[in-house]
């Protein structure tokens, strides 16, 4: 289990973050020497930022779906553990202390 969800962090999510961060949303010409046509350039930036946008979405709903497994394969584990070792109550025990102190906090984390 911990090899798969490693598996998917890494091949999975690490690896289209990585693609993200590599997407070129504008690049200038490249030749320096001549000068720069504005409505060629506003045309070339509007088709590269479109390109990069589609790339992005297509990315980013790779990492959603990604981390939707990745989040439901450790929950099927944790479910097995809390099962196996009977903790059910302690944990319901636990949330109701934890909500208990939240009622009473103010919005600075200080209790009242």
């Amino acid at each position: 289990m911990l090899q798969q969800a490693n598996d998917i962090r890494t091949f999975r999510i690490q690896s289209a973050l990585d693609k993200i961060i590599a997407i070129e949303l504008v690049a200038l010409p490249p030749d320096n020497k001549s000068p720069f046509d504005v409505i060629e350039l506003l045309r070339l930036t509007k088709l590269q930022t479109k390109k990069a946008t589609a790339e992005m979405n297509a990315l980013s709903l790779s990492i959603f779906t990604a981390s939707n497994e990745y989040l439901n394969l450790l929950l099927r584990e944790f479910d097995a553990y809390v099962a196996q070792y009977n903790l059910e109550a302690r944990i319901v025990e636990e949330m109701k202390i934890r909500h208990a102190m939240a009622d009473t906090q103010d919005s600075s984390g200080e209790y009242f």
